[in-house]
C-alpha cells in the first residue's frame, strides 16, 4: 500500500468524524454516529483496504487468539492502577464503557495501525512508523469535542499510542491492539471524568459492539482478494 493511500483513509476517517462532531450531526444519535463514523468510515473502509492486500490481516489465527488474553490483561492491569480510587470506576460502569469502546477502538486500530503504520513501516522503520502514526492519532483528536480535543490531552494520546502500537508490533496482531487500545479508551473516560456515554443503553451498546466486529468479517469474505486466499 502507498502512504498516499494510506493518508487518503485516515483523511476520510477523520473528515468523517470531524464533520459528524462539528458540522452536521448524523441522524440517529449515538447510533447513528456509530454506525456512519467508527463502522462505515473506520472500519468497513480501512477493512476494504486491507483484505484486498493481505486477507489474512482480518482473520483470527492460532497467533490473535493467543495474544487477545495477554493484551486485555494488560490493559486492565493500566486500567486498574489508574482509575484506582476514581469516581465513576465501578465495575458495571467500566464493562459499560468497554461495548461502547469497542467499535471506536476497532476503527482507530485498523486506520492508524493496519493501514498506516503498515504502509510506513517498509519505508521509515517500525519506530519511526510508531511515532508518525502516534502524531497522527493525537492529531486525529482534534476532530472531537472537549476534553480530548485539547494539546495536553493529545499529546496524552500520542504517548497511548505509543503503547499501542507496541502491542501490535509484539504480537502482530490487529484484535490484540484493538483489545488493549479499547481499555485504553475506557481509562481515558475514567480518568478525565468523562460522562458523556453514560446515559446511553449498554443493551444498544453491545449489539453495535457485535455489528462493528461482524462488519470487519463480513468484508473480509466479501472482498474478492480476500476469498481467493482463504
Amino acid at each position: 500500500m502507498t502512504v498516499a493511500a494510506a493518508l487518503g483513509v485516515v483523511s476520510a476517517y477523520a473528515a468523517a468524524n470531524w464533520i459528524a462532531n462539528h458540522v452536521s450531526p448524523v441522524p440517529g444519535g449515538r447510533v447513528g454516529y456509530v454506525l456512519a463514523v467508527p463502522v462505515l468510515a473506520g472500519i468497513a473502509l480501512p477493512a476494504w483496504v486491507l483484505a484486498r492486500r493481505d486477507a489474512r490481516v482480518l482473520g483470527l489465527s492460532r497467533r490473535d487468539a493467543l495474544a487477545l488474553p495477554g493484551a486485555v490483561a494488560a490493559g486492565a492491569v493500566v486500567l486498574g492502577l489508574l482509575a484506582r480510587g476514581q469516581p465513576g470506576a465501578e465495575p458495571a460502569r467500566l464493562a459499560g464503557l468497554a461495548l461502547h469502546m469497542i467499535p471506536p477502538s476497532l476503527a482507530e486500530t485498523l486506520v492508524f495501525l493496519g493501514v498506516l503504520f503498515d504502509a510506513l513501516r517498509p519505508r521509515v522503520g517500525g519506530v519511526g512508523a510508531a511515532a508518525v502514526a502516534s502524531v497522527a492519532f493525537g492529531l486525529y483528536h482534534f476532530t472531537f469535542y472537549p476534553p480530548w480535543n485539547t494539546w495536553s490531552v493529545a499529546l496524552r494520546l500520542m504517548l497511548v499510542w505509543l503503547a499501542v502500537s507496541g502491542v501490535f508490533v509484539l504480537t502482530g496482531s490487529v484484535w490484540a491492539a484493538a483489545a488493549f487500545n479499547t481499555l485504553m479508551a475506557v481509562t481515558g473516560f475514567v480518568v478525565n471524568r468523562v460522562t458523556r456515554l453514560d446515559g446511553e443503553l449498554v443493551a444498544i451498546a453491545a449489539l453495535l459492539a457485535v455489528g462493528a466486529l461482524a462488519v470487519s468479517a463480513a468484508v473480509r469474505v466479501a472482498c474478492p482478494a480476500a476469498r481467493r486466499a482463504s
